[in-house]
């Protein structure tokens, strides 16, 4: 039997974090224990680790993908919409799916206060817990790749990008420490999540521990030996900056109280996915070390 991972293309939303470097690392982690991997994606020119099937689709358009469910063992579903979840699920289960582990985000927390017509990942979260099969949610935090692949919000330059530029790297409220975490060490407890029975029926965070965007830059200094410039904006120059790089006046509030927050609050789940590990997590240093040649300039 095959585990199916529906890997959407990045979108620039809140909640959303890049998919395919965590999927990459699941379906490598899946692999060297010998599960079959199926992975259902538009995504074009990434590269997956040898043995894994890739399927063209789309997760939000099911009835089109409809062959990539069948003779499945486990579905990690990421990407879904919440128009047409039910189906999706339909095909799992039909396609022999004992387990459905949602990625799902933080958004839940705060739609719960609105109308079911507002939801979108908490209508996700219902369907599954209701479709018959097995279920868990993983929360995710953002995963150290985004300093290669992507940044928050979208619309901004990446770190990697930033550095091979020259700097300099701006960044409104640069000493928040957002909770991070290696895409390797989610996608262990992703993969816990698709086996262990201790984690049915469950909503679990895969919270790392805190990392500003001056730590980044800090690692990412002491990994490459470059000289990189990190200027610390204030909230109205902020503003200015991200509406610049093309957000709206109320996408770059949201972006800028969101990230706000983290000056003066810790996440109360943080170091969470340690302990579903039983282990230690791995740090953004080493991370750095491992991808320096990534932010070489030429």
């Amino acid at each position: 039997m095959t585990v199916l991972l529906t890997v959407p293309a990045p979108v620039d939303a809140p909640g959303r974090i890049p998919v395919v470097p965590v999927a990459r690392a699941l379906a490598a982690g899946l692999l060297v224990k010998g599960q079959a991997v199926r992975v259902l994606s538009r995504v074009r020119n990434e590269v997956w680790p040898e043995g894994v099937e890739l399927v063209d689709g789309d997760v939000a358009q099911p009835e089109g993908a409809a062959p990539a469910f069948e003779g499945i063992s486990a579905l990690l579903l990421a990407g879904a919409s919440p128009a047409t979840v039910h189906r999706a699920l339909e095909l799992a289960a039909a396609g022999g799916a004992g387990r459905v582990v949602v990625l799902s985000s933080h958004g839940p927390d705060v739609e719960v206060a609105f109308p079911p017509e507002y939801w979108e990942w908490l209508a996700v979260e219902v369907v599954a817990e209701r479709c018959g099969l097995p279920w868990c949610h993983v929360v995710p935090s953002l995963p150290f790749a985004t300093a290669i692949s992507a940044s928050y919000p979208m619309a901004l330059p990446s770190l990697r990008d930033s550095v091979q530029a020259g700097g300099p790297v701006m960044r409104p409220f640069a000493m928040a420490r957002l909770p991070s975490i290696d895409e390797r060490d989610l996608a262990d407890v992703l993969r816990l999540a698709l086996f262990d029975r201790d984690f049915v029926g469950k909503r679990i965070h895969a919270t790392g521990y805190g990392l500003s965007e001056a730590d980044r830059v800090e690692a990412v200094i002491r990994a490459t030996g470059q000289a990189v410039e990190l200027r610390d904006l204030s909230r109205d120059d902020g503003l200015l900056y991200l509406t610049s790089q093309g957000l709206e006046d109320d996408e770059a509030a949201y972006v800028l109280d969101t990230t706000g927050w983290f000056l003066e609050h810790v996440d109360a789940h943080e170091g969470e996915a340690a302990r579903l590990l039983g282990r230690s997590l791995r740090s953004f240093d080493a991370w750095a070390r491992e991808n320096c040649d990534a932010f070489r300039t030429a």
